[in-house]
């Protein structure tokens, strides 16, 4: 099910939009022999579609929290934003937090953003801190992901609060 409508509405503009796509092609191109970072088998198109939504979801947090977003390439650690800024674009309602999350970024602030490409709607719910999301989050596997911890749009701190 595909999870809309709640949190600060972002609508990206033309060039926006556009600086997404071809930092997504860029990406598709040089990750061409790689596995699929996002661990599954899909074609490219659909890779390419995953890290569009992953731009859009990253540029709407920067409209919403006020932080410039800086397109990268090449660039799967460290924050997506500032300094201590994880985005979870998702089309699922929940966000999760990866173990390896925890253990490389206990400090970092993630943020759920729904939304998927190619609608230029994106909704920045909220955000959370990676150590409290891992004491009030629930563990486990609701789909077909390794276990992690998945902590509700409830639970979040409501976007555009600015703790970071």
């Amino acid at each position: 099910m595909i999870y809309f409508g709640f949190g600060q509405k972002y609508i990206l503009d033309f060039d926006q939009e556009q600086i997404a796509k071809d930092n997504a092609e860029e990406l598709c191109r040089i990750s061409k022999n790689w596995p699929n970072k996002f661990g599954l088998e899909c074609s490219r198109l659909e890779d390419f579609q995953k890290r569009c939504s992953c731009n859009y979801g990253e540029i709407a947090t920067g409209g919403v929290y006020d932080i410039p977003w800086v397109p990268k390439v090449n660039n799967f650690t460290g924050p997506d934003l500032g300094e201590k800024i994880q985005v979870r674009t998702l089309t699922c309602k929940d966000l999760y937090i990866r173990p390896k999350d925890f253990e490389k970024y206990p400090d970092h602030w993630f943020v759920l953003v729904h939304g998927q490409y190619p609608c230029p709607i994106m909704w920045v719910v909220g955000h959370i801190n990676c150590t409290k999301a891992t004491r009030i989050g629930w563990w486990g596997t609701p789909n077909d992901r390794p276990p992690c911890w998945w902590i509700k749009p409830e639970q979040l701190k409501a976007a555009p609060s600015y703790p970071f």
